[in-house]
């Protein structure tokens, strides 16, 4: 598989947009600041997975390798577990509801994801994965009211998605060690 369509996969499928929203919850302007800050820091990994895995004393494949179960793992869980309930409904602290819209979109998967593309396919591309992760996110906010069958089987099929990305980056990682 292509590195770059990979790193981009594994990405966007853990950050999961249906599944971020509905962690979201009611979609409120702190809420898609919180997601706004969460993709900032999923670049700001992408642009430091270098000197992120020079720090652990690893080398690339071996982050790549840990990626890919963490991405898997990630996307297992999508897989099998049933949309809980969303966030509250808006009657929360103003700190409470921008922090629903980071923990949302930073989860393992999201980080170890954006680092590991940061560093195999550079930060821009990883960047602009993980931003279009959460452009698509602030969007479903808006539209996700339609359907609860149709988001969780999309939710689960992008989980499919990510234990595939996870697979490809744990056979990719493996094979250059």
């Amino acid at each position: 598989m292509n590195p770059t369509l990979a790193a981009l996969l594994a990405v966007f499928s853990t950050w999961n947009p249906p599944a971020t929203a509905h962690r979201v919850g009611q979609p409120g302007r702190r809420r898609v600041i919180g997601l706004a800050v969460a993709a900032a820091i999923g670049v700001v990994l992408a642009l430091g997975g270098d000197r992120l895995v020079d720090l652990l004393g690893v080398s690339a494949p071996t982050f790549r390798t840990a990626a890919g179960v963490v991405v898997a793992a990630t996307g297992v869980v999508d897989l099998v577990r049933r949309p809980g309930s969303p966030a509250d409904d808006g009657q929360g602290q103003d700190i409470g509801r921008l922090a629903d819209g980071v923990v949302a979109g930073l989860g393992p998967g999201p980080v170890f994801a954006a680092t590991a593309a940061g560093i195999d396919v550079g930060w821009l591309i990883a960047g602009l994965g993980v931003l279009g992760a959460a452009a698509v996110t602030a969007w479903w906010l808006t539209r996700r009211r339609a359907a609860g069958t149709v988001t969780g089987w999309l939710i689960r099929s992008i989980g499919g998605v990510a234990v595939l990305a996870g697979v490809v980056m744990i056979i990719d990682g493996v094979s250059t060690v």
